[in-house]
């Protein structure tokens, strides 16, 4: 798995109140970013993308862009 998806996992693994807070606003387009411990989402809506910045600039976190879908896959694991 990806590092930067793994901090993403890290960020929200104890909190249902953000992984709903990030669910519902895959649905609702209301916010274009949120930003985590360790994490900033950007929301591509018209896409039906996010983008995972890791706050810090590090080779091996890489920025990843996933689908909505595969967003949603991780986060209720």
């Amino acid at each position: 798995m990806n590092k930067t998806i793994e901090s993403l996992v890290i960020s929200v693994d104890n909190s249902e109140r953000i992984k709903n807070k990030i669910l519902t606003n895959l649905e609702n387009s209301s916010k274009k970013n949120m930003v985590l411990n360790l994490v900033e989402i950007d929301f591509y809506f018209k896409e039906k993308e996010v983008e995972l910045i890791y706050h810090a600039v590090d080779n091996d976190y890489l920025n990843i862009k996933l689908n909505f879908d595969d967003l949603k896959i991780i986060l209720t694991k």
